[in-house]
């Protein structure tokens, strides 16, 4: 219960924030002493991943096989903007250490591993070209939420979405 509220707490504060947040702030927002943070993460770094780790679980858990390819990713980059917009700023920090950059590859390798049965089905339909990988969608997801910011409206945040992927799309598709 504690570890929950503590990584519900740093994402928050991670996008409210940065990275660079004081974990005081962190602890006091998931209702814990620092004590009880360091207990359930060692240091900056792994609840950062944490927070990462269970997102991208959580997109994971949301992805529809069934729906068409195009409009599954549509509806991942839309749910997962806060937290790309987060990564973005978190691994820019952790990449500056080695150990920080084997982290994020893992994590990305864990993204690509659970895109790998969407795009596998998109393959099989016919949507996508064979040589497309789940990594080139998790990157294209990244490019696609680039166009995105929180704030926006709706109607903004369709509008702006659909323009990056029909140009990302366009070299995706079979030739």
């Amino acid at each position: 219960m504690r570890r929950e509220a503590i990584l519900s707490a740093a994402a928050s504060c991670f996008r409210e924030h940065g990275y660079g947040v004081n974990l005081e702030v962190i602890a006091k927002r998931a209702g814990v002493g620092r004590a009880t943070m360091q207990r359930n993460f060692a240091d900056r770094e792994t609840l950062a991943l944490a927070v990462l780790s269970q997102e991208a679980e959580i997109l994971k858990n949301n992805l529809d096989l069934s729906r068409p390819f195009y409009e599954s990713l549509k509806v991942a980059v839309i749910q997962a903007m806060p937290t790309l917009a987060m990564y973005q700023h978190i691994a820019a920090e952790l990449s500056r250490a080695e150990t920080g950059r084997t982290a994020l590859a893992r994590l990305g390798d864990e993204v690509s591993a659970f895109l790998t049965p969407l795009v596998s089905a998109a393959k099989s339909r016919g949507e996508v070209s064979e040589t497309i990988s789940a990594h080139d969608f998790a990157i294209y997801m990244q490019m696609a939420a680039s166009v995105l910011h929180v704030g926006m409206s709706d109607e903004e945040i369709d509008t702006n979405l659909d323009v990056a992927m029909r140009i990302l799309t366009l070299g995706t598709q079979p030739r």
